[in-house]
């Protein structure tokens, strides 16, 4: 069973100068939301500035998702019961894209994350799917790159749905109910630095359409999520129970420095070869064998040294699980114990 270590998480009340100690990531507080884009020295040290871009979607990557689930169907077609943990699992979208695929399949799901305001929301249950308000805004969102309205045909469609989406939005049926949408205005004074940013060439704050659902039965679901770190899986996980390690579009945090004018500085390889030999290690005590550890479909193009991360896995038990694109390989598998 993926069962918590409870006192894991009073761990990660510590003083920040312990924190720097026991490279424990510090939780974010209510006042800082999780979002992403940061570098490693600001998780690490949990500066109080912490500004982030959580970006997540149900269903996102649907290629590795659905490869990943078809290897371990097939794999562990034996096992009374499949368990996968999510890191960087945000507000739990990914996690719960996994049990949903998983269907009928006995399926025990452990998500956890960096950033305490994340885990809250995913602890309630609660989602919003959305899609921006008008063609306007969604060239912006293409624009700047985001995925996370991708997901909007589960409950937004102008026409008829075929294949997969269909198929996603009828197991998301299955798993949710909508619940009345809370009303919301656009202030005043968002529209004015909305024009105003517009007036510079930036990029206006996203506006969007959206539907709320709440989780059916989420006590029935063996889904559980919590702060945690991927440095630190053997303070809260088992040793070798694991079927899938999924660390998606995250590796960024690890391998920069804090953000200068939106510019990535990469660590130096002298200072992030150690704690990327820890995550291999970390990745490899948690997965049974022949178990996958995944990583995001595009992480080689976020400014990552995959080069160096994809020598530290083969030197930590894993294999290439899908032929790699231009020299990246994102869904690895452990062939042996270290």
């Amino acid at each position: 069973m993926l069962s918590i270590n409870p006192t894991y998480n009073t761990q990660y009340t510590s003083p920040i100068n312990q924190n720097r100690q026991i490279r424990t990531i510090k939780p974010q507080n209510d006042t800082v939301q999780f979002k992403g884009r940061v570098g490693h020295e600001v998780i690490k040290n949990g500066k109080k500035n912490l500004t982030l871009i959580q970006e997540t979607a149900f269903f996102r990557e649907p290629d590795t998702l659905n490869w990943a689930i078809k290897y371990i169907q097939n794999k562990f077609a034996k096992n009374t019961k499949i368990r996968i943990i999510v890191g960087a699992c945000s507000s739990g979208e990914e996690a719960l894209s996994f049990k949903m695929l998983m269907k009928d399949r006995k399926t025990e799901i452990l998500g956890f994350d960096a950033g305490e305001n994340a885990i809250k929301k995913a602890n309630k249950h609660i989602y919003q799917i959305s899609r921006p308000k008008d063609k306007k805004n969604a060239e912006f969102a293409k624009e700047i790159g985001l995925s996370a309205y991708k997901d909007g045909y589960l409950s937004f469609s102008s026409r008829p749905l075929t294949g997969m989406h269909k198929k996603h939005q009828e197991l998301f049926n299955k798993f949710f109910e909508e619940i009345e949408t809370p009303e919301h205005k656009t202030s005043l004074i968002t529209k004015f630095r909305n024009y105003l940013l517009e007036k510079m060439g930036r990029t206006p704050d996203i506006e969007v359409k959206s539907r709320t659902y709440k989780l059916k039965n989420p006590e029935t679901l063996n889904c559980n999520f919590m702060v945690g770190n991927i440095e630190q899986m053997d303070k809260f996980t088992p040793k070798g129970k694991a079927h899938i390690l999924s660390f998606r579009n995250a590796f960024y945090h690890i391998m920069n420095e804090d953000l200068e004018q939106f510019e990535r500085t990469p660590l130096p390889d002298k200072e992030l070869k150690p704690i990327l030999d820890n995550i291999g290690k970390q990745a490899n005590r948690v997965l049974e064998k022949d178990g996958l550890f995944i990583l995001g479909e595009h992480e080689d193009k976020q400014g990552s040294n995959m080069k160096l991360l994809s020598e530290v896995l083969k030197n930590s038990g894993f294999t290439e699980a899908v032929e790699n694109r231009n020299n990246y390989c994102n869904i690895w598998k452990k062939v042996k114990d270290l």
